[in-house]
């Protein structure tokens, strides 16, 4: 996919860089365009050394000839603006074309990613809503902002959406062609807990981060992602089915099949209570004795279900014979 940025004159413009990478990892082509104040905050020295590729600034479109605006609108199958700034949204919205990047955009016949950021008070104004809602209109895409600490110190909504969820928007909603597009991929993350009593239980130390980094990229890729996760603390805005026990989790999986790719990285309890305590078992001197029962390999069933289509990825932590 031919991707073109938009970079305009505000703060956030270096999240731009790690912007670009994100294509660049999934394997599409980048090409940037920086307004003149984009230029004070990054320089397109900096744009051309991540893309491989040159920068297209004013100075550069006021000594080209030809018809260089038609020919980058025409190259790009996507047009992002991130960030974009009051005054960019405003020349957008009313049509004004006194730069490349704006002449670009009227020259661009589909729908364009806008990634607004600015201060609060600025977004909130009536003439700021107002051309929002006129690229809503004509068939855009406002990445809304986020809420937080901003470059004035202020707190509200106006951060620019973070890189990685401007880049799974874009390719959700151009169905960008991916070997993972449209492919139902169902994962497994986290410990699960099997309690002993009401307040232990056995588990493990995973954090699901893995697991959740790899939903996310198959997101990315475009695939139809559910996150089958044991309790964790790592944030996943995906689709989720939070589970506790190993049991729980063997039978929401067998729930989500029939799938193309299952993922296990899980770090599930092999064994559990055999019978667990309805109240809190007390201290005492002598010692304790769980008998445990094995709990369901949710891998190897899945693998013998013959119902995912393509693959099956198990994890697995070891100690000894780690290869």
């Amino acid at each position: 996919m031919n991707v073109l940025l938009g970079i305009t004159g505000g703060i956030a413009a270096y999240k731009s860089c790690e912007l670009l990478r994100q294509f660049q990892r999934a394997g599409h082509t980048i090409k940037v365009i920086m307004t003149a104040a984009a230029q004070e905050f990054v320089t397109p020295k900096t744009f051309e050394s991540l893309s491989d590729n040159q920068v297209y600034t004013p100075d550069w479109f006021a000594n080209t000839r030809g018809n260089a605006h038609i020919e980058l609108a025409r190259w790009a199958d996507v047009l992002i603006i991130a960030p974009a700034t009051a005054n960019t949204l405003y020349k957008c919205a009313q049509g004004k074309a006194d730069d490349l990047l704006s002449t670009v955009y009227l020259a661009y016949d589909r729908k364009t990613f806008f990634a607004p950021a600015m201060n609060s008070k600025m977004l909130e104004n009536s003439a700021v809503q107002n051309n929002i809602n006129l690229l809503k209109n004509a068939g855009n895409i406002i990445l809304d902002p986020t809420s937080g600490e901003l470059a004035c110190k202020e707190v509200g909504p106006g951060k620019m959406m973070q890189p990685e969820d401007i880049f799974r928007w874009v390719i959700e909603l151009t169905g960008t062609s991916s070997s993972l597009l449209g492919k139902k991929i169902v994962l497994t993350a986290g410990p699960t807990r099997e309690y002993i009593d009401p307040v232990r239980f056995i588990s493990s130390p995973s954090t699901g981060t893995m697991g959740v980094a790899i939903a996310h990229e198959a997101l990315c890729r475009g695939g139809e992602v559910t996150l089958v996760h044991g309790p964790m603390q790592v944030p996943y805005k995906g689709t989720a089915i939070a589970v506790t026990s190993a049991q729980e989790m063997f039978e929401a999986v067998m729930q989500q099949l029939p799938c193309d790719i299952f993922v296990g990285t899980a770090a599930v309890a092999d064994y559990r209570p055999e019978q667990a305590s309805c109240s809190k078992i007390k201290k005492s001197t002598s010692n304790l004795n769980l008998h445990l029962c094995a709990n369901p390999d949710i891998i190897h069933t899945v693998a013998d279900s013959h119902k995912v289509k393509n693959l099956v990825i198990g994890f697995s932590a070891e100690t000894d014979h780690i290869i």
